[in-house]
């Protein structure tokens, strides 16, 4: 309930109030905790909480997250690329507004790095080697995105928007995959 209430709080807030996040360059701060940390660790705990209560949440289910909202945080990082000297004239200062277009795609790529870094460390440290693979698929996926969207602009990046939700996916589907089997 309190995760619940925090979320609709916070998604009023994303874009409504008198702060509103995705207009002074918060919205990719947002996406990761309430699209990986949030979403991932919150069904996390109310799925194992009523079975184990008092049992903090494992370190890998952290990285896993963290990827999660890394690969969730790159598809908006690519609208606001698209979207970045539309944005700047309406006054959106979201991060790709401010950090200027060449510098946001470095972020773009380096988001997809720390995706497959965050899956890296859950292998190693979690010994879970399974999330090897899934951190192998968001190193390569990111790096032949990342290439793309380096060389695109305008509304040729709506593919690469659609390809980073397609990349998050997949590697969702590869990570559930792996902890039924």
């Amino acid at each position: 309930l309190v995760l619940g209430v925090v979320s609709i709080l916070c998604a009023v807030g994303y874009t409504a109030g008198p702060v509103p996040l995705a207009y002074v360059g918060l919205g990719d701060l947002f996406v990761f905790l309430f699209f990986g940390w949030f979403a991932v660790l919150g069904t996390a705990w109310v799925l194992i909480a009523p079975r184990h209560l008092g049992i903090g949440l494992p370190l890998m289910w952290w990285q896993v997250a963290s990827m999660v909202g890394f690969q969730a945080t790159a598809i908006i990082a690519v609208n606001n690329i698209r979207d970045r000297a539309t944005d700047a004239v309406v006054g959106k200062c979201t991060l790709a507004v401010r950090l200027g277009d060449r510098s946001s795609r470095w972020y773009y790529a380096l988001l997809h790095l720390c995706a497959a870094s965050a899956a890296t460390l859950g292998a190693v440290i979690g010994h879970e080697p399974w999330l090897g693979g899934v951190a192998a698929l968001a190193l390569i996926g990111g790096a032949v995105l990342s290439l793309g969207v380096a060389r695109t602009d305008g509304a040729a990046l709506n593919r690469y928007l659609a390809r980073s939700a397609a990349l998050e996916l997949v590697c969702g589907i590869a990570t559930v995959a792996a902890l039924t089997l």
